[in-house]
C-alpha cells in the first residue's frame, strides 16, 4: 500500500493531466457517437481495415479511388476495431480515442521541456495549457484524426533535441514512429507541423551554433530517411490520389475561405480555422464557437494568456526561450497565410498563388501551422510560472494556481462537459429500419447497385448527423448517392450531379429517372426520407415519394418502418410556398423506401460496336435525352465531344449508320460545390474568360482530350449575343450560389423584368458590367433603369472606362423608376467598355447579412445602341467533321429549357423561353414534338380563360396569390370544391385583395366566405369590402390564430340589388409567423380562403386542353412552325407537362438553324423540343450476359465467347486511365469512355479470356511490404541503445532577467545588418502599413545595439497584442457581431495589429540570436 502511495506521489502529476483530458471526454454525451470522421469506422471497422488498403472502391460513387482511406491503416483503423473486438460501445471507444489523443499531446509537452532538462515547477502548466488548448476544438468533433500532428508535435521536438544530442539510430528510429503515428491520414498537417523539427536544427546549429552542422545534417537525414521509409505506403497513397483521382481539394473548401477566417489574433490564441466558426440552419457547427466570439469573459481568457505568454517571453531568461520564440512566428505567420485573401502581404500574395496549383491547394489549411503556435505560447506560460515560483515560492503558487484555472477556464467545453457537438452526433444503435433495409438490399443482391435519392450535403438524418451517409457501412453492395464532394471520375460525377442538380431544383422529368438508373446499373433506387430535409433544403419527403411512385416503370414500394410524418424543426420549420403546395392528402412515406429499376445494365457487360447512339453533349445532355425518350440503351452510348477529337474512333464508329443525339448541354460555363443547388453558371460566350478569378468555380473536366483542341468551343454550348454589344460582368448573383435569373445580359435585353444582379448580401463596390461593341463607337449618354423590385440599398455612382478614359456618372431615384434616367457626359471612344459599380446609397461594411439585396440594373444602355439577344449555341464540332457523311445518321436534336420550381421563393425563371442555334452541314425535314407547362407567372384570369374556366363574363383577380401554385389562384373560392383553396402570398397580409367581377349583375345578399384557420395561416380579422367601387363596410371576422387546421364560414353583411363587382380586402390580420429559410427573417404566412360564395357566381371546370394547330410558340428560322398542345388541365395546374407536336413536318436548310420559343401569347412555356430526323439505322443486336470473377475490387476477369463482330466489353465503373485490360495476355489499351461514364474495351470477335486490372494498386502493394519491412527494421533500432549525449545537457529553469543596464552591447555594422534584415522581413509580411517596417527595423536597431533595448521587442509585442486584444473585445461588446464564417473579418483592422505583433516577436528572435547573453 505504501508502495502505491509512494507511486501515487510521484505521478501525481500525470494523473492529474489523465484526469483533466479524460474525464470531461468521457462524460461527454454518453451514448452519443459523434460525427467523427468516417462514419464506417463506427458501424465496420474490421470492413474498413480490410479495404483500407485498396486504392480503389468499386462499391462507391460508381467506382471511385478512395480518398486518405489508406491511411486508416494505421493507427486509427485498428484502434476502433480492437474496441469491436472488446466489445466496447462506439461512443465509448471514441470517447477513449480523443481522450487519448488529449493526454498524449500533453504528456509530449512533459517529455520534450524533461528532454530540454525542465522540471519542477511550470511543467503541469504547460502541459495543460497545451493539452486543453481551444485548438483541439477545431477539430475533435468533426476530423479528429487532423489533431495526430498537434499531438504528436512536442513528441518529435523531444526526440530530435535527443537525436542530435546523443547520434545514432535509436531517437531518430522513434521519430519515424511517432512520424508512422500521426501522419498516415493528413499530410498537410504532418509537413506544417514537421517544419518545428526543422527549425530545431536550424536554430542550435546557425543560430545558437551549439551543434555543428555535420552532427546536425547527420540528426536530419536519419530523421528524414526513416519517416520515409516507414511513411511510404500512405506516400504512394497520395501519389496515386494525385494521379488518378478526381482533384478531390479542388471541390471542397477553397483557399479564399480557408484564409478568410486565419486572422492573426485568431492564430495567436489557437484558432483561426474555417470550420470552427461555420453554422448552418440548425447553428453553429461547433457550439463553443459561439462562446469564444461572443462571450467578452472568454474573449478575455484566450486573449488574455497569450498576452501572458508574450509577457513571459519579455522576462524570462532561459536558453530555449529563442526557439520557442522562433516557432511562435513561424506557425502563427504560415497559420495567417494569404489574410486578407484579397489583398494579401507580399509572401501570402505568393502563396495564394501556389494554391491555383493541386499541390498548393492541398496544402491550404495553413491554420494547421497553429500546433507549433500553441506549443510555443504553452511553454512560454509554463515557463513564467516557473520563474514566478522560483523568484516568490509562495506568491508564484497562487499565480500558478490561477494560471492553471485560466487555462481549464478557457476551454469551456472541457470544463462543462460537453464534448459532443448537438449537431453533429447521432445515437448509439441505428434505427431498426436501416438495420432490416440494409440486409434486404444485401439479400437481394444480383450484383446491381443502390442509388439512395435525394442527394445531400451531408448526411444528416431525423435521428442523428452522421455527416457520411450510413448506408455504404451496413451493405456489401453498390452504392451511389450525391453527396457534397464529388468522387469517382469526371464523366460519373458530371453525370450524377446532372441528375441530381435537377432533382434539388425542382425541374427533374420524370422520363429520366429509369432510363439513368439502368445506365448506372441501379437495380433499386432508395428514399430516403427520414433526413432532415429543411437543414440543406433538399427536397421534401411526401412530393418526393409521390414522385417516385408516379413513375409507371418503377417497382412497388417497399417500405422499412413505420410511415410517420417527417416534420421539420424547430430551428427551421421551413413552411414555405413549397411546403404549402403539398397536396395534403398525399400519404407520409416510410422512412426507407426502395423501388426496384427494370432491367439495369450488368456492370461488366458487352455492347455492340455498330449499334451505337452517339450524344453531343455530357451527362445533362443523357438526363435531357432520357426525359425525351431518346436515350436508348440497346446501343453504345459515347460522347460526340470523343469522337470530334478523336479519328479513328470516329471513323470506327460512324462507319455505318447509326443515331446521333444533338443537345444543347456541355455548355462552357462555371460550376461551384458548396451547395447541391443552383451551382452551375451561365452559358459563357466562345473564347472568353471570367473577368475576375473564382476560386469556387471548379469545373470538371469531362472531355481533357478535347480541351487541348483548337476548336474547343465547337465541341461546347456556348452562349452567342446578336443585335447589340456582347455583355459580360465580373460576377452576378451572390456568392454562394450561381443565380441563372440574373445573368449579365438581362441588362441590355430591352426587358424591364429582367435584370442583372450581383453582390446579394456582398460588398457591390467595384463590380461592373463589360460592353464590347467589336469596332469602335462614341457614346455621350447612359440610360439606367435600376432592378424594379423592392430593395434596402441601390447604386448611386458608376464610372464608364475605356482605353484609359473614363467619366464619372451620378445615379438619381430617377433610376428606380421604369421610365430610369438618362445621363449625358462627356464623349468616349472605344470598342470596349466597362461600367464600374463606384458607390451605393448605404456604406461599406465589413460583412454583409443575408438579405442585403442586390444591386444592378433591368436596363443600361450606352448611347442609342440597341437591346442585345442572347442565343444559345449547341455544339458543332462533330456535325462539322462528319460533313457530307452527317446525312446518314438518324439524327435527334434535343432543346431544353433551364428552369427551376417556380415555388422557389428567391428564383425567377433563368429562361422565359428557348432561343437555340444548331448547326447542320446539309438541308433536313424534321418532326417536332415536345413539352410544355404552363407558364407560372401567368395571370391568374388568363389562366382561367385558357382552360376554359372562366370566359369573359367572370373574371376573377387579386392582388397576388401563392408563388408558382396554379392551385392556389382566387378562382379556386369559385370552384364548389372545399379542398382547392385561394392562397395569399407570404409576408405584409394587411393590404391584400381579390376581386371579383360578372358581366352580368348578380345580387348579393351577404358574401359567405369559407376562411382556413389554422397554425400554417395568418387569419384575417377584418375585410374591407367594396362594391362597384363603393366602400360596403369593414366588418370583424371574429377570427383568431388557431393551432389545429379548421375551416370557419364568415358571413359578410353585404346587401346589393345588381353588383358587378365585388372587391374584397384584407384590413387587418392575425399573423402566423414562420422563419424565411434564407434569410432567416420573420414572415407573416398567407391566409388561405376554401370558398367564396356569391350572388350564385361560380366557375367550370376545366376540361382537356387540346388548342388544335397553334402559331406562336415556335419558329424556325424566323417562321412559325404549327404545333398542337394536348394534356390534362388539372394535371397542369400542378405543374406537370403537355405534350407538344407539329402538326408538319418541318424542312430545314443547311447551317445555323436558329430555333425560338420566346414571346408566345399563350400562357405556356416550352421546356423541351425533340427534332427528328429519321435514317435507316442498324437493329442493336441481342448481347450475350458474362459471369465475371471478381477477386476484389481491383482485379477481375471474364470469359468473352466468340461472335460474328467485335464487340464493346464495358466495365460499368467510373472512367479511371488505371484500368488495363488484357485479352488472353495481350493489352486492350486504354480504357474508352463509353456509356456516359464507363470504360470500354474493344474486344475482336473472336473473344477469350479478359482480365481487368486496376494497375495502380501495385505500387501500393509494394509500398505496403516495403513499409513493413521498414517498421520492422525502426522497431529494431528504436530499442537499440543510444550513444551517449554529446554536449551541454544541463540546462538552468527559466528565471526572471535582471534589470536591464544601459550601455552599447553591438555595432553599428550589426544594427544596420539587424535593421535591414527584420525591415524586409516585416515587409513583405505586412499586408497593410508599409511603414511600420521602418518602425520595427528601428526596434530591431535599437534591441540589438543597447542594453537597455535587449528585451524592448518581446515588451512591445505583448504591450501591443494587450492593446489588439481590448480593441477587440470591446468593439464585439459596441457591435455584437453575430458567431458566424465572417466573425474573424469583422475585427480587419486589428490583423495588421496582429501581425506586427508576430513581426516583433521576430525581432525579438533576431536579437537574441545576435545577442544570446540576454536570452
Amino acid at each position: 500500500m505504501r508502495r502505491l502511495l509512494g507511486w501515487l506521489q510521484r505521478q501525481r502529476l500525470v494523473l492529474g493531466i489523465a484526469a483533466l483530458t479524460y474525464i470531461p471526454v468521457i462524460f461527454s454525451g454518453p451514448g452519443d457517437v459523434g460525427a467523427d470522421t468516417k462514419t464506417y469506422l463506427y458501424l465496420d471497422p474490421g470492413g474498413v481495415l480490410t479495404d483500407a488498403r485498396l486504392l480503389w472502391d468499386s462499391n462507391v460513387a460508381l467506382g471511385t479511388v478512395t480518398h486518405q482511406n489508406i491511411g486508416y491503416l494505421w493507427p486509427m483503423g485498428p484502434f476502433y476495431w480492437l474496441f469491436e473486438t472488446l466489445g466496447s460501445p462506439d461512443w465509448f471507444a471514441q470517447r477513449i480515442w480523443l481522450g487519448s489523443l488529449l493526454f498524449a499531446a500533453a504528456m509530449g509537452v512533459r517529455f520534450l521541456l524533461r528532454v530540454l532538462d525542465w522540471s519542477g515547477p511550470g511543467l503541469g502548466v504547460a502541459m495543460a495549457a497545451y493539452g486543453l488548448s481551444p485548438y483541439l476544438l477545431d477539430y475533435s468533433a468533426r476530423i479528429s484524426v487532423v489533431l495526430l500532428p498537434w499531438a504528436g508535435l512536442p513528441w518529435m521536438i523531444g526526440l530530435t533535441v535527443l537525436a542530435v544530442r546523443h547520434g545514432g539510430w535509436r531517437h531518430p528510429a522513434r521519430f519515424a514512429l511517432v512520424v508512422l503515428t500521426v501522419g498516415s491520414v493528413n499530410a498537410t498537417s504532418l509537413l506544417l507541423v514537421g517544419l518545428a523539427p526543422v527549425l530545431w536544427l536550424v536554430h542550435v546549429t546557425v543560430v545558437e551554433r551549439s551543434v555543428p552542422w555535420r552532427r546536425s545534417v547527420a540528426a536530419a537525414l536519419r530523421i528524414g530517411f526513416g519517416s520515409a521509409v516507414v511513411s511510404l505506403w500512405w506516400i504512394a497513397g497520395l501519389v496515386i490520389q494525385g494521379r488518378y483521382s478526381l482533384p478531390v481539394t479542388r471541390y471542397t473548401e477553397t483557399y479564399e475561405v480557408v484564409a478568410d477566417a486565419s486572422t492573426a489574433p485568431e492564430i495567436l490564441r489557437g484558432l483561426g480555422y474555417w470550420f470552427f466558426y461555420g453554422n448552418d440552419k440548425f447553428g453553429a457547427w461547433i457550439r463553443p464557437s459561439v462562446e469564444y466570439t461572443q462571450g467578452v469573459w472568454l474573449l478575455f481568457l484566450t486573449f488574455g494568456l497569450v498576452v501572458l505568454a508574450l509577457i513571459s517571453a519579455a522576462i524570462i531568461r532561459w536558453r530555449h526561450r529563442s526557439f520557442f520564440l522562433g516557432l511562435l512566428v513561424l506557425g502563427a505567420l504560415i497559420g495567417v497565410g494569404s489574410h486578407p485573401f484579397e489583398d494579401p502581404s507580399f509572401l501570402g500574395r505568393l502563396f495564394k498563388d501556389f494554391t491555383l496549383t493541386d499541390a498548393g491547394l492541398a496544402l491550404r489549411s495553413t491554420p494547421r501551422a497553429a500546433p507549433m503556435v500553441v506549443l510555443a505560447t504553452s511553454v512560454l506560460i509554463g515557463a513564467v510560472t516557473a520563474a514566478a515560483q522560483e523568484r516568490l515560492p509562495r506568491v508564484g503558487k497562487a499565480f500558478t494556481f490561477l494560471t492553471l484555472a485560466a487555462i481549464i477556464l478557457a476551454n469551456p467545453a472541457m470544463w462543462r462537459v460537453r464534448m459532443t457537438e448537438e449537431h453533429l452526433h447521432r445515437s448509439e444503435n441505428i434505427p431498426t429500419y436501416w438495420l432490416d433495409a440494409a440486409a434486404a438490399f444485401d439479400d437481394d443482391d444480383d450484383g446491381s447497385r443502390i442509388w439512395e435519392l435525394p442527394g445531400s450535403d451531408f448526411a444528416s438524418y431525423r435521428w442523428g448527423n452522421t455527416v457520411d451517409p450510413i448506408t455504404p457501412g451496413l451493405i456489401e453492395r453498390g452504392y451511389v448517392a450525391r453527396e457534397l464532394v464529388p468522387f469517382g471520375s469526371a464523366e460519373s460525377a458530371d453525370l450524377l450531379t446532372a441528375f441530381d442538380r435537377r432533382l434539388q431544383e425542382g425541374s427533374l422529368e420524370m422520363a429520366s429517372v429509369v432510363p439513368i438508373a439502368r445506365l448506372m446499373s441501379v437495380g433499386d433506387l432508395v428514399h430516403r426520407a427520414d433526413l432532415t430535409y429543411e437543414r440543406f433544403r433538399t427536397p421534401r419527403p411526401v412530393p418526393l415519394a409521390a414522385f417516385l411512385e408516379s413513375i409507371p416503370s418503377l417497382g412497388e414500394p417497399i417500405g422499412f418502418g413505420e410511415p410517420t410524418p417527417n416534420v421539420a424543426g424547430p430551428e427551421q420549420t421551413l413552411l414555405d410556398e413549397i411546403e404549402l403546395s403539398i397536396d395534403p392528402s398525399l400519404p407520409h412515406p416510410a422512412p426507407v423506401t426502395s423501388y426496384a429499376v427494370p432491367d439495369p445494365l450488368d456492370v461488366v457487360r458487352l455492347r455492340s460496336a455498330d449499334a451505337v447512339l452517339i450524344v453531343v453533349g455530357d451527362g445533362e445532355g443523357l438526363v435531357n435525352a432520357a426525359a425525351a425518350g431518346v436515350l436508348d440503351l440497346d446501343r453504345t452510348v459515347v460522347f460526340g465531344a470523343d469522337l470530334a477529337v478523336n479519328d479513328d474512333l470516329r471513323e470506327e464508329l460512324t462507319r455505318s449508320p447509326t443515331e446521333i443525339v444533338i443537345t444543347d448541354t456541355n455548355r462552357r460555363r462555371g460550376r461551384l460545390w458548396g451547395t447541391l443547388r443552383e451551382n452551375v453558371g451561365i452559358t459563357e460566350i466562345a473564347g472568353t474568360e471570367p473577368l475576375l478569378f473564382n476560386p469556387g468555380d471548379n469545373r470538371l473536366p469531362v472531355f481533357p482530350s478535347a480541351s487541348t483542341a483548337p476548336d474547343i468551343d465547337d465541341t461546347r454550348t456556348v452562349a452567342v449575343h446578336l443585335g447589340g454589344p456582347t455583355v459580360t460582368a465580373s460576377r452576378f448573383g451572390n456568392p454562394v450560389t450561381y443565380a441563372l435569373d440574373d445573368r449579365p445580359v438581362q441588362a441590355i435585353d430591352g426587358d424591364l423584368g429582367t435584370a442583372w444582379n450581383v453582390a446579394a448580401f456582398a460588398e457591390a463596390r467595384g463590380e461592373f458590367l463589360r460592353y464590347d461593341f467589336g469596332v469602335p463607337i462614341t457614346i455621350e449618354t447612359i440610360h439606367a433603369v435600376q432592378p424594379l423590385l423592392e430593395a434596402n440599398r441601390h447604386i448611386t455612382e458608376v464610372e464608364i472606362h475605356t482605353g484609359g478614359q473614363h467619366r464619372v456618372v451620378d445615379l438619381t431615384s430617377l433610376s428606380w423608376e421604369p421610365d430610369g434616367e438618362t445621363v449625358k457626359f462627356e464623349p468616349l471612344t472605344g470598342s470596349v467598355f466597362d461600367v464600374v459599380i463606384t458607390d451605393l446609397d448605404v456604406p461599406a461594411l465589413a460583412t454583409y447579412p443575408v438579405g442585403t439585396s442586390s444591386v444592378g440594373f433591368a436596363e443600361l444602355t450606352l448611347g442609342e445602341t440597341g437591346p442585345t439577344t442572347e442565343w444559345i449555341r449547341a455544339p458543332r464540332a462533330l456535325a462539322d467533321r462528319l460533313d457530307d457523311e452527317f446525312d446518314q445518321h438518324g439524327l435527334t436534336v434535343v432543346l431544353t429549357r433551364e428552369r427551376s420550381n417556380p415555388q422557389e421563393p428567391v428564383r425567377d425563371t433563368p429562361e422565359a423561353g428557348m432561343r437555340r442555334i444548331v448547326s447542320l452541314p446539309l438541308d433536313r425535314t424534321f418532326t417536332v414534338s415536345g413539352t410544355v407547362r404552363l407558364d407560372p407567372d401567368i395571370v391568374p384570369e388568363q389562366l382561367d380563360a385558357f382552360l376554359g374556366r372562366t370566359d369573359a363574363s367572370l373574371v376573377v383577380t387579386s392582388t397576388g396569390s401563392l408563388d408558382g401554385n396554379l392551385l392556389a389562384v382566387p378562382s379556386a373560392m369559385l370552384d364548389g370544391d372545399p379542398t382547392t383553396r385561394f392562397i395569399g402570398r407570404f409576408d405584409n397580409q394587411v393590404g391584400q385583395a381579390w376581386r371579383v367581377r360578372s358581366n352580368t349583375p348578380f345580387a348579393i345578399d351577404g358574401v359567405e366566405l369559407d376562411v382556413v384557420v389554422g397554425p400554417r395561416q395568418s387569419v384575417p380579422t377584418e375585410l374591407l369590402v367594396t362594391v362597384d367601387d363603393v366602400e360596403a363596410g369593414r366588418f370583424p371576422t371574429g377570427l383568431s390564430a388557431s393551432d389545429t387546421e379548421r375551416v370557419e364560414t364568415v358571413v359578410l353583411p353585404v346587401i346589393a340589388q345588381a353588383a358587378t363587382t365585388v372587391r374584397i380586402e384584407v384590413a387587418a390580420s392575425a399573423d402566423t409567423l414562420t422563419r424565411d429559410w434564407y434569410s432567416n427573417a420573420f414572415i407573416s404566412m398567407p391566409f388561405a380562403i376554401a370558398e367564396m360564395r356569391v350572388g350564385g357566381l361560380g366557375v367550370a371546370s376545366a376540361g382537356p386542353v387540346d388548342t388544335g394547330c397553334v402559331e406562336g410558340l415556335v419558329r424556325i428560322d424566323g417562321l412559325d412552325v404549327p404545333v398542337r398542345i394536348s394534356g390534362d388541365p388539372d394535371a397542369a395546374r400542378r405543374g406537370e407537362v403537355m405534350d407538344l407536336v407539329a402538326c408538319n413536318a418541318v424542312p430545314v436548310s443547311a447551317g445555323d438553324i436558329h430555333i425560338d420559343t420566346t414571346g408566345s401569347s399563350l400562357p405556356l412555356t416550352v421546356d423541351q423540343l425533340v427534332l427528328r430526323s429519321e435514317r435507316a439505322v442498324a437493329e442493336a443486336p441481342m448481347m450475350p450476359a458474362l459471369s465475371p470473377d471478381w477477386q476484389s475490387d481491383v482485379r477481375l476477369t471474364v470469359e468473352v465467347p466468340e461472335d460474328d463482330a467485335s464487340r464493346w466489353l464495358v466495365l460499368g465503373q467510373s472512367h479511371n486511365p488505371g484500368w488495363a485490360a488484357t485479352l488472353d495476355g495481350v493489352s486492350l489499351g486504354p480504357p474508352t469512355l463509353v456509356d456516359g461514364f464507363a470504360n470500354g474495351w474493344a474486344v475482336p470477335a473472336s473473344g477469350g479470356t479478359v482480365e481487368l486490372v486496376w494497375t495502380p494498386q501495385k505500387l501500393i502493394d509494394r509500398a505496403l511490404v516495403f513499409s513493413a519491412i521498414a517498421v520492422l527494421t525502426i522497431l529494431v533500432l528504436a530499442v537499440r541503445p543510444a550513444p551517449l549525449a554529446v554536449g551541454r545537457t544541463n540546462v538552468a529553469m527559466p528565471t526572471f532577467i535582471d534589470p536591464p543596464r544601459r550601455g552599447t552591447r553591438r555595432s553599428r555594422r550589426s544594427a544596420v545588418i539587424a535593421a535591414v534584415g527584420t525591415g524586409l522581413f516585416a515587409l513583405v509580411n505586412l499586408p497593410s502599413w508599409p511603414l511600420a517596417a521602418l518602425a520595427i527595423a528601428g526596434v530591431a536597431a535599437f534591441g540589438v545595439t543597447r542594453r537597455e533595448g535587449a528585451r524592448l521587442p518581446a515588451a512591445l509585442a505583448a504591450s501591443l497584442f494587450a492593446v489588439t486584444s481590448l480593441l477587440i473585445m470591446i468593439e464585439q461588446v459596441l457591435e455584437r457581431h453575430p458567431p458566424d464564417f465572417g466573425w474573424p473579418k469583422q475585427f480587419a483592422e486589428f490583423h495588421v495589429l496582429g501581425v506586427v505583433t508576430i513581426l516583433l516577436l521576430a525581432v525579438e528572435y533576431v536579437r537574441s540570436a545576435m545577442a544570446p547573453d540576454e536570452s
